[in-house]
């Protein structure tokens, strides 16, 4: 694959070479694969990138201990981000990012999920220092190295230090989600250099949003601040499709409202697999019409592109495919079981399986 070249010497040119990397992954789902997140969050600090001025939490602490800054945008105002999206406003996306800022003693680059702004934690970080490469491991209030380069030096021997990679618990959790590129000695070099293989770190975030691995919850350091998000397990989604027949549900209402009084709303929907729009792995029409007592008529057929999110689909992106429009990103919205696990609730409306 080929690997895409950015460097902060060279910030026009990385405008060339970016990779659109939001995928619209959620709090909650994150949190089902055990990332964390600072909880209240810090405060924002403004960053610059490859989609414009954005913002993002302050999450860098003070560097000495005389230090007064951390946490606050000094530590990121010179920070400028390789991919991610602004959406807002707010940082969203997986995200390679520079972290500098004017009391920034110690750039680093740092490979991250955010999400308005919100840092998913375990981030991986990698600098250069002294002709050494490192990287680490942060895991909110805690970070820590897991491989230096001095410490394959004889100077380090001197000092009785071991070399090679330590292995420790979370860094092997990363490798679940980036793969085990991460502990290669040319992935190193090259990110502590600025250069990443953009696409390949979010193709490999997004199999492991995916799949049914998870970040380990005894993976994380014992002083580690950061606590599980409670997400509260939902009714389960009854059979959507089938490899014979598919499977529709109907929604039928007889109301008075409007401005046209008595009026009849019948709506069906279906479901296929469908990988076509990045990030989604389902698709969902709905088709829909009104017919009010003064014989007004409205019709109406959209179809929906979401994934699977444990219990329920979260919806991201739609079209209006009676007039043939252009897929196009939305409010996520979710679909769930209804209370007695036999029909769907999609827009406040209670389906019922055909």
């Amino acid at each position: 694959m080929k690997k895409t070249t950015v460097t902060i010497a060279t910030f026009a040119a990385s405008m060339l070479f970016s990779v659109n990397s939001y995928a619209g992954w959620s709090i909650e789902e994150l949190s089902r694969k055990g990332f964390r997140f600072n909880n209240p969050p810090y405060e924002l600090g403004e960053v610059n990138g490859v989609d414009g001025n954005s913002s993002m939490e302050c999450f860098t602490g003070g560097e000495s201990t005389d230090d007064e800054s951390g946490f606050t945008p000094a530590k990121i105002n010179k920070s400028w981000y390789l991919c991610g999206e602004n959406s807002d406003g707010k940082l969203n996306g997986l995200t390679v990012i520079y972290i500098n800022g004017d009391t920034k003693r110690n750039p680093e680059y740092h490979v991250v999920y955010i999400v308005d702004g919100r840092l998913a934690f375990p981030s991986l970080y990698l600098y250069k220092n002294d002709g050494d490469y490192s990287i680490g491991v942060q895991e909110g209030n805690i970070s820590y190295l897991e491989y230096t380069t001095f410490w394959d030096s004889p100077e380090a021997a001197q000092y009785g230090l071991q070399g090679g990679y330590r292995n420790r618990p979370m860094f092997l959790e990363l490798k679940k989600v980036y793969g085990d590129v991460i502990g290669d000695r040319q992935f190193l070099t090259d990110g502590a250099n600025g250069q990443f293989d953009l696409k390949g770190l979010q193709d490999a975030f997004d199999r492991f949003m995916k799949s049914d691995l998870h970040i380990a919850p005894s993976a994380w350091d014992e002083y580690c601040n950061l606590k599980p998000l409670h997400t509260p397990p939902s009714q389960p989604l009854p059979p959507l499709m089938s490899a014979n027949s598919p499977v529709s549900f109907r929604f039928h209402v007889v109301d008075k409202g409007g401005d046209y009084g008595m009026f009849e709303t019948n709506s069906v929907i279906d479901f296929w697999e469908d990988s076509s729009v990045n990030g989604c792995d389902i698709a969902c029409r709905e088709y829909t019409t009104t017919v009010y007592e003064n014989g007004r008529i409205y019709e109406y057929e959209t179809i929906y592109y979401g994934r699977m999110d444990g219990n329920a689909i979260v919806f991201t992106n739609a079209m209006n495919s009676m007039e043939n429009g252009p897929v196009e990103k939305i409010t996520p919205v979710k679909m769930t079981a209804s209370p007695d696990g036999k029909g769907l609730i999609f827009h406040d409306w209670h389906f019922i399986r055909r």
